[in-house]
């Protein structure tokens, strides 16, 4: 996204999905991306995944992976805009690991990192074709 663009906007029902990618030597079972809504602390968005993408050894311990976290917004989400807060990492061992995005993503652009929610739009739609088949 590059300036003067505008936030992506999402309404309940549809799919939020990003990318992920990392480099790191323990085993990542799950990576959870934690959204939070910019004026009310109590308002998060979760997109979970815990299937490994693209994975690429970089020698000894060191690997590179692929996650495409995703979430469906629910029509109870409170509508307004989201940033990015943590990156949640669950490894093999069942230890979890908070990585708090401002200070680990400090370079990239915060419109980048953040969505608006809408409430469900409730005009009528306009039908093109109605046919039996």
């Amino acid at each position: 996204m590059t300036e003067g663009q505008s936030l992506r906007v999402y309404a309940p029902g549809d799919t939020i999905e990003m990318t992920i990618e990392m480099q790191h030597q323990m085993h990542v079972n799950a990576v959870h991306a934690i959204f939070q809504h910019v004026n009310d602390d109590q308002a998060i968005m979760i997109l979970e995944d815990s299937q490994e993408g693209y994975h690429e050894p970089l020698g000894g311990m060191e690997k590179r992976t692929e996650w495409r976290p995703e979430g469906i917004v629910p029509v109870t989400q409170v509508s307004g805009e989201y940033e990015l807060h943590t990156i949640e990492l669950r490894t093999a061992a069942d230890n979890t690991i908070m990585v708090p995005t401002k200070s680990h993503l400090a370079d990239r652009p915060p419109e980048d990192l953040r969505f608006q929610v809408i409430e469900e739009p409730t005009g009528k739609p306009t039908f093109t074709t109605v046919a039996l088949n």
